[in-house]
This record gives C-alpha cells, sequence and structure tokens, in this order.
C-alpha cells in the first residue's frame, strides 16, 4: 500500500490545533504503511526535513494558485467587487483557485498520482486544486464546518455594505461542503455533532486530540485564568473581546487581584495595548505551556464563532485543568462538568463561574481527575493515530477488493464508491 499525504507546508512550532492535527494525521499515515507528502507551499519556502521525517519523497507545489490574485484582492475590497465575485466565480471566496489547468499540468510533471492506494488530502482546497484522483481512494480531513464558522462570524459582525455579498457567498460555501461525500471515498469530520450535520454513510468521525502525559501534572493553582489560542484567528479574536469586555470586569469585580494570562501568536494591536492593565497578561507564543497550565485556577474558551471541537480544551483538561467555555466552545465534546468543563453563554454566568474557581479551585479537583482519565482513554493523539492508521488500510484494502473483483469495469469501480 502507498499513500501520498497532500497537506500545505507544516513547519515547528506547530502553533495551531489546525497544523498539530495534520502533523498527527501524517504520523498515522506513516504507521498505515509507506507513505510520500506533496506540499503545498511557496518556491521560496523550505520544507522541514524534520516535520517530514518517515517520508519516502517529498514532492512541492506552488500555493500561489490557491491565494488571492491582486485582482481578486482588489474587487474584493469594494461592494460592487465583492459582488462581481460572487456571482461570477464558481467557487466561494475561501477558495481563489485559478490557473488549475496549468497548476495540475506541473503536477503530472511531478509525480504519478495513479501509483497511490490512498490519497489523504489535509485541506478542501488543495483537493480541489490537485482535482480527480480515480485511480486512489480519497480521504478528506475535513475537521470543521467552514460554512459554521464563517456563518456565526458574520451573524456577530456589524452590518456593512458588502454583507448581503457575504451570506450569498456564505450559501455557496454551504453548497460546496455538502457535495464533499460525493466527492471522496472518505470525508473526517472531528465529532459526532459534525457527522450528523453530514449523515452519508462515508463520513466518519476522527476527534481532535492532544498529547496526555502519562502522569498527570503537578499543580499549583493560583489567582490566574488561562487563555490559549491563535489570536490571529478571527473566532479566537472576537470571542477574547468579548471576553475582555463583557465577562473580564465582573471576574475582577468579584476577585480583585485576580489575573489572565493570554498566550497565543497574532495578537492584534488593541489587545497589546491591554498588556499590564486590570491584570492582563499578553504574552505571545510561548514554546512551554505546562508552566501556565500548573498555576491557572481554570483556562477560558470563551468563542462565538467557529467549528469543529477545540484542542485547547482536550489539552487542558489533559493537565488537570479545569475550563469554562461557551457552548459553542465545548461543541462536540463530550466532556461535562463532571470531566471539568463548565459551560456558560451568559456573561454573568461565564464570570461567576471563573469567580468560584479563582477563590475554590479545589472544588473542581474530582471532576478534572475524571476528566483527565477519559480524555488518556479517548483522545490521546497515540489512541487517535492508531484509528486513522486503521481507517487508511481499511479504505485501501476495500479499493483494490473492488478493482479486483472479477468483471469489475473501471466506471462500475467509480460508481460503487463516492470520489
Amino acid at each position: 500500500m502507498r499513500v501520498l499525504f497532500v497537506n500545505g507546508n507544516l513547519i515547528y512550532p506547530l502553533d495551531s490545533g489546525g497544523r498539530i492535527r495534520r502533523w498527527n494525521m501524517l504520523q498515522a499515515l506513516l504507521e498505515a504503511g509507506p507513505t510520500d507528502a506533496l506540499v503545498f507551499c511557496r518556491p521560496e519556502d523550505k520544507v522541514s526535513s524534520e516535520v517530514y521525517a518517515g517520508c519516502q519523497h517529498v514532492f512541492r507545489a506552488d500555493i500561489r494558485y490557491l491565494l488571492p490574485t491582486e485582482q481578486f484582492d482588489r474587487l474584493y475590497q469594494s461592494t460592487l467587487g465583492r459582488g462581481r465575485l460572487t456571482l461570477g466565480k464558481p467557487y466561494p471566496f475561501q477558495y481563489p483557485l485559478h490557473d488549475l489547468e496549468e497548476l495540475r499540468a506541473r503536477l503530472r510533471d511531478t509525480l504519478d498520482l495513479a501509483a497511490y492506494d490512498v490519497i489523504w488530502f489535509g485541506r478542501a482546497d488543495l483537493a480541489l486544486a490537485v482535482g480527480p484522483c480515480p485511480s486512489a481512494a480519497t480521504i478528506l480531513d475535513g475537521d470543521d464546518f467552514e460554512y459554521v464558522r464563517e456563518g456565526l462570524l458574520l451573524w456577530h459582525s456589524p452590518w456593512y455594505g458588502a454583507k448581503l455579498w457575504n451570506y450569498l457567498n456564505l450559501a455557496k460555501l454551504w453548497w460546496l461542503e455538502r457535495s464533499f461525500p460525493r466527492r471522496f471515498t472518505r470525508v473526517v469530520r472531528c465529532s459526532e455533532e459534525d457527522r450528523q450535520r453530514q449523515p452519508a454513510p462515508n463520513v466518519v468521525v476522527i476527534p481532535n486530540g492532544t498529547d496526555v502525559p502519562d502522569e498527570a501534572l503537578t499543580r499549583t493553582p493560583e489567582r490566574r485564568l488561562l487563555f490559549v489560542g491563535m489570536i490571529g484567528y478571527g473566532p479566537n479574536a472576537q470571542g477574547l473581546e468579548w471576553f475582555l469586555q463583557a465577562v473580564w470586569p465582573r471576574v475582577r469585580q468579584s476577585v480583585p487581584d485576580a489575573e489572565l494570562d493570554i498566550v497565543g501568536k497574532g495578537a492584534p494591536p488593541w489587545l497589546v495595548e491591554r498588556d499590564g492593565q486590570d491584570g492582563v497578561r499578553v504574552h505571545g507564543f510561548v514554546h512551554d505551556l505546562e508552566p501556565f497550565y500548573a498555576s491557572a485556577a481554570c483556562a477560558v474558551v470563551p468563542l462565538l464563532a467557529g467549528g469543529g471541537t477545540r484542542l485547547k480544551i482536550l489539552e487542558a483538561i489533559g493537565r488537570k485543568t479545569p475550563v469554562v467555555s461557551t457552548t459553542l466552545g465545548a461543541f462536540g465534546l463530550d466532556l461535562t462538568e463532571a470531566h471539568g468543563v463548565y459551560r456558560a453563554d451568559d456573561p454573568a454566568a461565564f464570570a461567576s463561574q471563573c469567580a468560584a474557581l479563582l477563590e475554590h479551585p479545589e472544588q473542581a479537583d474530582a471532576a478534572v481527575a475524571a476528566g483527565w482519565e477519559h480524555v488518556r482513554q479517548r483522545y490521546d493523539w497515540r489512541v487517535i493515530r492508531r484509528q486513522v492508521a486503521d481507517l487508511v488500510r481499511q479504505v485501501a484494502h476495500q479499493r483494490r477488493a473492488r478493482q479486483s473483483a472479477p468483471g469489475s469495469s473501471l466506471s462500475e469501480i467509480l460508481s460503487a464508491s463516492p470520489r
């Protein structure tokens, strides 16, 4: 069995949940069998030999075919231009693909797609760019629904002139994502709730995960809250702004000496200016989160938009740190108050739960101990990688069985397995 992993360029440090997931998917493919990688990146970018260690061959493709052109950017900046893009392009804004025939010709000169039994796509735009692969089983890691995330961001944003076009674009995005089960042999979702949004028989659940220490972290909670996440990601920035405006003042009113540690890349200027004010500490990206989890009374996940499931919640519970989250932030995870995950959507209720944990962190000890054991058994990346390897072997076996069946033609093979 030969496998091809198709993804954008992964480099250390893996600084977002999506990149952590895709790196673990690659490790699972390497466990399943001989694996090559097709990496979409800019010509000047370095492809990390450390990240792709274990791959037999690493091929490159120019990601600029998948990025907005200058003309696209100019049109998008105006209401009229955005309308032209909405009505005149087959794909939604999130897929500014162009010159695909040229890209595919270059790919044919680089590698033989027909040589692979299974092709794993880490992103949908890469799969659309590569085009049909009729000789291989194809798996799309659709770890979340973009239309859900974009819809919630639109809903919570103020009105502006081009917003109508964004809503029409959202309909195109919904239609495209609904078509994925017809385009691929398998589509992977990261929660049962997401699978129910797309209940096709070839949609399977591979959850997000975390690296769970073999021994639980020794904690010494202080009057500190912790936010971890890539702040340059729109839903994180939006949720953090809501937390600082609507929740944090209530927390400080109840616990005047409380502090908030914000850890993650891409802090905008308005957040950097908050550093050192009202107990807020903005740290940027850090390589070692263990000291932050060890000292936090709880982690906060104040998301109002987004899709998929939150690795940061699994990471916190894997370190026996309780979590206060919005309902959406904890979407798709079977973790409850009995596991140390507390849900609150009202600012006052969110603040009240944070204050209670700041003042009495020991009250959550039994719950997070149960949560740690649950995460260790179900969400440890080692467990999830075995699930992925089993899925790939199963799909490859089924594909070979169909191809070798007496009298099977290419058209019968393709009709028996959606791509």
